[in-house]
This record gives C-alpha cells, sequence and structure tokens, in this order.
C-alpha cells in the first residue's frame, strides 16, 4: 500500500541520517543543518517530488538533530544560499550536498557528495575542494552561475535543451 512504502521511506531517511549525524560525532564535527524556507522559488517542486509531507518530515528531522545536541537553522531562501555564505565567512569547514548550486552561490572550502553505501550501513563521500575545482576548470563565480543556468538549477531547472554539464562548463 502507498501510504506504508512512504512510511518506510521516511523512516529510511531519518535512519540514514541518524548514522550520519553519528559519524560526523565520533571524528569530531559536529554537523549543522540548514533546511530550506518552506516557500521559495522551487519550493512547490520540492513538495512535490517529496516521499513524505515535507513539514512532518522537517520536523522530525530537526527533533534528530536537537536530540543528537546538533543545531539546525532554516535558510530565508535557499539552503544552498545559507551554506555557502556559511563556508564563505568562516562558519563552516564544509558542506555535505548533492545539489551543485553552492558552487554559483560562491561556497568556499569542502564540498561533501554522498556517493552511496553498500546496504550494509556503510557510507562514502566524495571530497571536493571547491577552490580546486574552480581553478581546475577556470571558473570564478560569475562562471559557476552561467554553467548553472545553461546546465540546469534550482532556478531554471530546465537549463538550455541539449546542453549538459560539460557543455554547460565550455560555455562559460
Amino acid at each position: 500500500d502507498m501510504a506504508e512504502s512512504t512510511t518506510k521511506r521516511c523512516r529510511h531517511f531519518l535512519l540514514t541520517s541518524f548514522w550520519r549525524l553519528c559519524r560526523y560525532l565520533c571524528v569530531g564535527a559536529p554537523p549543522l543543518a540548514v533546511l530550506h524556507a518552506p516557500s521559495g522559488p522551487n519550493s512547490t517542486r520540492r513538495r512535490r517530488s517529496a516521499d513524505c509531507a515535507p513539514q512532518d518530515l522537517v520536523q522530525l528531522f530537526k527533533e534528530l538533530f536537537c536530540a543528537l545536541g546538533c543545531p539546525t537553522i532554516e535558510a530565508s531562501g535557499e539552503a544552498e544560499e545559507c551554506c555557502a555564505k556559511l563556508t564563505r565567512h568562516g562558519f563552516a569547514d564544509a558542506i555535505e550536498s548533492g545539489d551543485g548550486d553552492v558552487f554559483a552561490f560562491g561556497a568556499t572550502g569542502i564540498l561533501l557528495k554522498s556517493v552511496g553505501g553498500d546496504g550494509r550501513g556503510a557510507w562514502s563521500l566524495e571530497v571536493v575542494d571547491i577552490e580546486q575545482v574552480s581553478t581546475a576548470l577556470g571558473l570564478g563565480n560569475q562562471g559557476w552561475i552561467a554553467t548553472a543556468a545553461f546546465s540546469g538549477c534550482d532556478f531554471l531547472p530546465p537549463g538550455v535543451n541539449g546542453i549538459g554539464i560539460e557543455r554547460a562548463v565550455q560555455c562559460a
């Protein structure tokens, strides 16, 4: 049944989040959750694609962070923008996100991208030095913005027809 399937996905998300938090805490890297604002340029798209009732899941996520002594903040707009500001101003050293918009918003430091698990609790992260990638590709902030717009981003989801990330970088 659909409701049971949704409940299982929500539980899986929370359990996965719990173990990630524990792993960060064990290595002395206390996480801070930055949550998207309930309204914003892509809030309707997020609501439609969510597996769980968004506000219920956000509340459970906040409670999980609180129970483990980890803070949460709600971004006034895009969470990626808030994360980028936190790294630029030295309040955070790394961002864990699968959303490349952090580049366009001017993040600095390290980007941690989850690259999956093995189903037995193992968890892998790809570590990306944002400045090294920017230098290697010859992209400044305006170049990242152009790349995001060409290839698709939260503000322009479809991007430009026929242009993927590689061609977008070339264009920028």
